[in-house]
């Protein structure tokens, strides 16, 4: 089989498409790249094998080449060469310069569907079982639930509460844990936008401070209101600021 020069020519543009976005060649091509092979279809005494081959690779770019058109916003039917899209994107990650007693995250664009947030976090208080919390639209009141399920050391517990002041994010190291040591979490929020349900937001979190600090623990917080979400205020549960060096990322997702 002869390829044609309308097949030909569809492959090239394929395969610049995958030059322009970066795409990363299949491993089995990694000696050669884009322009070598559409170079090398047209020998006439190329195999078979080879040729199916290179068709195959062209193919798989087609393939990433209709997902990123779906990831390119159009503005007036054209294509705006200065955005993309993407999926994902970051709306706050900044590790602080300068301790805190709250951090706000306010305005949240409108342009994505769910949130997440990644975290790292010391405080200033020397106090233990502390925890990052967060008040969704500046809401202090208690319209909060929480369920907790954790463990510390072989020991498991579980806890709830029904009309908690805020929702649970993560763990927290006080001031006075070993140089290094910090509580680490991540969380999501679902559907941040919507008119027409509760906001949830879920936890995964861990910690290894001693002597009372190490555990690890999945939260369950629900904020009883169906507004929108439009800011998040971070802070410690006990005295306390939230300690330089720390961070706390938030991102959004489609």
């Amino acid at each position: 089989m002869r390829m044609s020069r309308r097949d030909f020519f569809k492959l090239a543009g394929i395969g610049l498409a995958g030059v322009l976005f970066g795409e990363r060649r299949p491993k089995m091509m990694q000696t050669n790249d884009y322009g070598s092979m559409l170079l090398e279809m047209r020998n006439p005494d190329i195999s078979q094998q080879r040729l199916d081959e290179i068709v195959r690779v062209f193919n798989e770019l087609g393939k990433r080449e209709e997902k990123y058109k779906a990831w390119v916003r159009m503005e007036d039917g054209k294509v705006n060469p200065n955005f993309l899209d993407l999926p994902f994107g970051v709306i706050q990650s900044k590790v602080l310069e300068g301790d805190l007693s709250s951090l706000v995250i306010d305005n949240l664009p409108t342009n994505y569907k769910h949130l997440m947030i990644m975290g790292q976090v010391r405080s200033t208080d020397s106090g233990t079982g502390a925890f990052i919390m967060a008040r969704f639209n500046g809401d202090s009141g208690a319209n909060y639930k929480v369920q907790r399920l954790s463990g510390a050391d072989a020991v498991a517990s579980a806890g709830f509460g029904a009309t908690e002041a805020q929702a649970h994010i993560g763990s927290v190291a006080e001031s006075g844990a070993a140089s290094g040591e910090n509580g680490f979490f991540w969380d999501f929020i679902p559907n941040y936008k919507s008119e027409d349900f509760y906001k949830s937001v879920i936890s995964t979190e861990g910690i290894f401070t001693t002597p009372t600090g190490k555990g690890t623990a999945l939260f369950a917080s629900q904020w009883q209101n169906k507004a929108a979400l439009k800011s998040i205020t971070f802070f410690v549960s006990s005295p306390g600021n939230i300690k330089a060096g720390s961070i706390i990322s938030v991102y959004g997702l489609q």
